[in-house]
């Protein structure tokens, strides 16, 4: 799946490899265009954010779109799914966070705190997420259902041992068998990639 320019929505079949069947998917109602989107681990639901904060949902298998989550706090810049598709993560253009679950399609949970990104891990009880500059800009542990944080993963440090200046981490991943996270930021013109093993503690810095 990819986005446009425009925010139209793209999706391509890969089982008719090697020609991929460029797919249209159901949209009910008008949309004020597609801002980001993302898989579940499985590839069945895909979900994608809209410019005005709506977020939209799909269920390829079927090619039924569910209902609409209804406009939070502006335009969407990061989404994310739990593995068995229940859980959402929305962070909206002012880093705040919402955590959905699509079950039962309502009870939104805040997580107030300055968020970029996140990824859940596997059992979905758990999200690792990024925090900007303002708010220390580090990688932490945030469960779920509580909504604590646990700031689990250290700074990277140089070869001397001192922290690196770094203007907060924006990208973060959980990798297929739930055992690293990983995460990008930038360190003055240059961007870096920290892996952590996903108890937390000393990174690898690449």
């Amino acid at each position: 799946a990819a986005l446009s320019t425009g925010g139209r929505q793209l999706l391509w079949d890969l089982d008719n490899r090697p020609h991929p069947e460029l797919r249209a998917l159901p949209v009910e109602g008008k949309s004020t265009g597609f801002t980001c989107q993302a898989f579940s681990r499985d590839g069945r639901p895909l979900v994608a954010g809209e410019g005005d904060g709506g977020v939209r949902s799909w269920e390829l298998a079927a090619r039924r779109e569910e209902p609409r989550i209804s406009p939070h706090r502006g335009k969407v810049d990061r989404l994310a799914v739990s593995s068995d598709g229940r859980y959402l993560l929305q962070i909206t253009h002012d880093h705040q966070a919402l955590v959905w679950d699509l079950k039962v399609g309502r009870g939104a949970k805040p997580l107030p705190g300055g968020w970029t990104s996140g990824a859940f891990l596997a059992d979905g009880s758990r999200i690792v997420m990024t925090r900007d500059a303002k708010h220390g800009g580090d990688v932490v542990m945030v469960d779920r259902a509580s909504g604590n944080v646990r700031p689990v993963f250290d700074r990277p440090v140089s070869k001397d041992g001192q922290r690196l200046s770094l203007v907060g981490f924006d990208r973060v991943v959980v990798s297929r068998d739930g055992r690293n996270v990983a995460a990008t930021t930038v360190r003055g013109q240059d961007e870096i990639a920290c892996v952590w093993d996903v108890g937390g503690g000393k990174p690898r810095v690449f």
